[in-house]
């Protein structure tokens, strides 16, 4: 299970501090950010995850990558429950 973080943060911030930024959709929506090297998903799954202390379940809908590198720089989390 993965921990998610609001961020208030721009996304570019974010990634300076080792976290990858994320939008979180569906029945609540918020800026978020996990540890970049938590994050080992791939489109179209399903994780549990826990957000501002509750236990969620989500599906990765979409994942952004650095052109060049290859690197997972942005995710999008959809909140199925």
């Amino acid at each position: 299970m993965i921990e998610v973080i609001t961020r208030e943060e721009k996304a570019e911030k974010a990634r300076k501090k080792g976290l990858l930024p994320g939008i979180l959709y569906g029945k609540k929506s918020a800026k978020i950010a996990v540890f970049s090297k938590e994050f080992k998903f791939s489109e179209g799954q399903s994780i549990d995850f826990v957000f501002e202390g509750q236990k969620y379940r989500g599906i990765i809908k979409e994942i952004q990558r650095h052109p060049l590198t290859d690197e997972v720089i942005h995710f999008d989390l959809f909140l199925s429950e």
